[in-house]
């Protein structure tokens, strides 16, 4: 878990994601939720916090970059039947999937991508899912940057989505041909070498069922 953390949301032309700050030791009085960040401003003080707690000798700063993959997702919570309180509303971290931050800079630096949208979308293709719907979720409502064509006013009948191998569903096809299957999985171009088993044959493993279901509101 995070213990005390912090999360700043970024907006850059079309993406919005986050960066996250863990295992605070305190947060800065001035940080108030809801007002801007300034570059150059203190934020908090590196610590070992985490509630099953973490020895002093492991203090560390927790830092990623993630994306919110769903505004509902206290519904989501509650159909797994977790037994305990979701503290964080939308904010909790099964709600985040997200990248890994130094190789993003590292791209960076070698100007193999000029922004975070063209980082995410040049990812490899673990997974393809094929989701027979009508719906826009809202991931993609809010980061049109990761689509792939533009959403046509009618006649949409589903998705053409592709995940990295963690499960960040880093490209959006929309599609207006006849579905006949509520969910198709594929093979992407890159082999899956992330622990996260996304897929088992033609059925989604448990991660990415998750994902599905906090994308798209319903079960899979």
């Amino acid at each position: 878990n995070y213990g005390r953390y912090i999360i700043i949301e970024h907006r850059e032309e079309g993406l919005r994601y986050n960066s996250l700050y863990a295992h605070l030791a305190s947060i800065d009085a001035a940080t108030d939720a809801g007002n801007p960040a300034q570059v150059g401003q203190k934020i908090g003080i590196m610590g070992h916090s985490a509630s099953n707690g973490l020895p002093l000798e492991r203090a560390h700063l927790h830092l990623e970059f993630n994306m919110q993959l769903t505004n509902n997702f206290q519904t989501w919570y509650d159909a797994q039947k977790f037994g305990q309180r979701n503290r964080h509303g939308n904010y909790n971290g099964f709600n985040f999937i997200g990248w890994d931050p130094l190789h993003f800079y590292e791209s960076y630096r070698r100007g193999e991508v000029t922004s975070v949208a063209s980082y995410i979308r040049n990812q490899p293709t673990a997974v393809i899912a094929i989701v027979k719907t009508t719906q826009t979720p809202w991931f993609i409502k809010n980061n049109p940057a990761l689509l792939s064509s533009p959403i046509p006013e009618t006649g949409l009948t589903g998705w053409q989505i592709e995940f990295t191998e963690i499960g960040l569903p880093k490209l959006w096809t929309p599609l207006t041909d006849t579905l006949t299957r509520s969910l198709t999985l594929r093979d992407g171009a890159n082999p899956q070498v992330s622990c996260r088993k996304l897929k088992s044959g033609s059925t989604p493993g448990r991660s990415l069922k998750a994902i599905l279901e906090m994308l798209f509101g319903k079960k899979f």
